[in-house]
C-alpha cells in the first residue's frame, strides 16, 4: 500500500509570472521561499505545502510544450508526500497494476530535498510521489560545522512541523533554542494542534525556528501569538528569520488568524529590525511575568 499524507505542491505552467505572482503572493498570501531564475522557477508557500509556477519561456518552461491555453497545458505536475516512503515497497504495489515509475532523484518539496519518483497517470497527468527532507548531498561540508564555524555550506529550507516530526529536532544548531530540546516536550508541543513550530534546516541541521499558538477568544477571532524566534549566529543576517516569520504568518493565514503578535524588549534592536521589516508595527506595552509556581503563598 502507498500511504498518501498530503499534496506536497503542485506546478503551474505561466504565461505571465508577474500577474500570477501577484494573485498568488499579493491576493492570496503566498510567500515566495525560492526562486530559481536561472531555470524559470518560482516557489511559494502554501500553508504546508508549495505552488511553482514555471514561466513558459524559461528553460523549465519551454521543455513542456505549446502554452497553457485549449491547445497546451497549464499543469505541469503535482506531488504527493509519501509517508512512509519506501521505494522498493512503491514499485513493487505500481508494478502490481502495470506502472513503471522513472529513477529515483532528489528534489525539492514543501519539505526540502528529498527523494522523488515521477510517474504518470492513465490520461497521461505526471505525478511526483515525494518522500522526506534528507541530508545534504555527499560530500558537502558539515552543516553543523557551518553553523557554529561561519558560513553556511547548504542551501537553507523553510519547513512547518507536523505531529510526527520531532526527530528533526535532534539535529540542532546552537543558539536556536534556549536550552537543550527535550524530545518528550517536543512531542507534546508538536501533538498540539494549536501550537505551531517551523525551522530552517541547512542540511539535517536545524539552523533557525519560530514557534507560535493560535488561540480564540469569546469577543475576539483567531489570533497568532509568536511566542519565539531564534536563528543560529553563522545564519543571522541572511534573510532566515524574515523566511521563518513569513512562513509562520501564511500558516496563521491558512488556519484562520487575523492577527499576529509578539512582544520583546526594548533594547533587542536586532528583533526590533527583523519584526519592522516583515510590516510590524510597534505599541507600546508593559510586560508583566508571574511565577506561579513553588513560590509561598502570602497569608491574609
Amino acid at each position: 500500500m502507498i500511504a498518501v499524507r498530503e499534496i506536497d505542491h503542485l506546478v503551474l505552467r505561466v504565461t505571465d509570472a508577474e500577474a500570477m505572482l501577484a494573485f498568488y503572493r499579493d491576493v492570496l498570501g503566498c510567500p515566495v521561499e525560492r526562486r530559481q531564475d536561472e531555470i524559470g522557477l518560482i516557489q511559494l508557500r502554501a500553508g504546508r505545502s508549495l505552488i511553482d509556477l514555471v514561466p513558459i519561456d524559461g528553460a523549465l518552461g519551454r521543455a513542456g510544450g505549446a502554452a497553457p491555453g485549449k491547445e497546451g497545458r497549464n499543469l505541469d505536475h503535482f506531488c504527493l508526500r509519501i509517508d512512509p516512503f519506501d521505494e522498493a515497497g512503491i514499485r513493487r504495489r505500481l508494478n502490481e497494476h502495470g506502472i513503471e515509475a522513472g529513477p529515483l532523484a532528489s528534489r525539492y518539496g514543501a519539505e526540502g530535498e528529498g527523494p522523488s519518483l515521477y510517474l504518470a497517470d492513465p490520461e497521461g497527468n505526471v505525478v511526483e510521489l515525494k518522500g522526506p527532507a534528507t541530508a545534504a548531498p555527499v560530500g558537502a561540508p558539515s552543516t553543523r560545522a557551518a553553523a557554529t564555524a561561519g558560513a553556511p555550506a547548504a542551501e537553507v529550507t523553510i519547513r512547518l512541523l507536523g505531529r510526527s516530526d520531532a526527530g528533526v529536532l535532534d539535529d540542532v544548531a546552537a543558539d536556536v533554542f534556549d536550552h537543550p530540546v527535550d524530545r518528550a516536550l517536543t512531542s507534546e508541543f508538536l501533538a498540539d494542534p494549536r501550537h505551531h513550530l517551523v525551522v530552517a534546516c541547512a542540511g539535517t541541521t536545524v539552523i533557525g525556528m519560530a514557534s507560535a499558538l493560535h488561540y480564540v477568544h469569546p469577543d475576539k477571532p483567531a489570533e497568532l501569538w509568536i511566542n519565539e524566534v531564534g536563528v543560529a549566529p553563522a545564519y543571522r543576517r541572511r534573510g532566515v528569520g524574515t523566511r521563518l516569520l513569513e512562513a509562520l504568518f501564511a500558516h496563521g493565514r491558512a488556519i484562520g488568524c487575523s492577527e499576529a503578535w509578539l512582544g520583546t524588549e526594548n533594547s533587542n534592536r536586532a528583533a526590533r529590525r527583523l519584526y519592522a521589516k516583515v510590516r510590524g508595527r510597534e505599541e507600546a506595552m508593559v510586560y508583566v511575568t508571574f511565577a506561579i509556581r513553588d513560590t509561598e503563598r502570602s497569608t491574609p
